[in-house]
């Protein structure tokens, strides 16, 4: 399985890993691959310049290297899934997140109630 891990599932398993369920643990472990959008380091990084996160951004890219992730960029393909995404609330974040999942046959490895709920291939991190 290629996993493709939120924001907040990023910024658990950085700072407070007790946070991930240990189902979620195992099947990290057992990922073939796991990979970060570079679109969660940007929202990440938004909300640390507005002081609502308390890491910068050295720490945060930092934790790529330290999590052993692969950086998922933005590409064609998943430009052109975004169109297709439909998600109950507008945030441009998790609708670039879906659409990288859904182009590239990733489980999205969240908490978002939204996303778990949604049509998506997802996993809850909390479990």
């Amino acid at each position: 399985m290629r996993l493709l891990i939120d924001s907040h599932v990023y910024l658990w398993l950085l700072f407070t890993p007790e946070s991930v369920g240990r189902s979620s643990l195992r099947v990290l472990n057992d990922a073939d691959q796991v990979l970060l959008s570079t679109v969660s380091l940007w929202e990440l990084t938004l909300k640390s310049a507005k002081g609502k996160l308390p890491h910068d951004a050295s720490e945060l890219t930092a934790g790529v290297a330290a999590l052993g992730v692969t950086e998922l960029p933005i590409k064609h393909r998943h430009l052109r899934a975004l169109p297709e995404v439909l998600l109950p609330h507008r945030d441009p974040f998790d609708a670039m997140l879906v659409a990288q999942a859904t182009a590239d046959e990733l489980c999205l490895l969240t908490a978002d109630g939204y996303l778990l709920g949604s049509r998506y291939t997802t996993f809850d991190a909390r479990t």
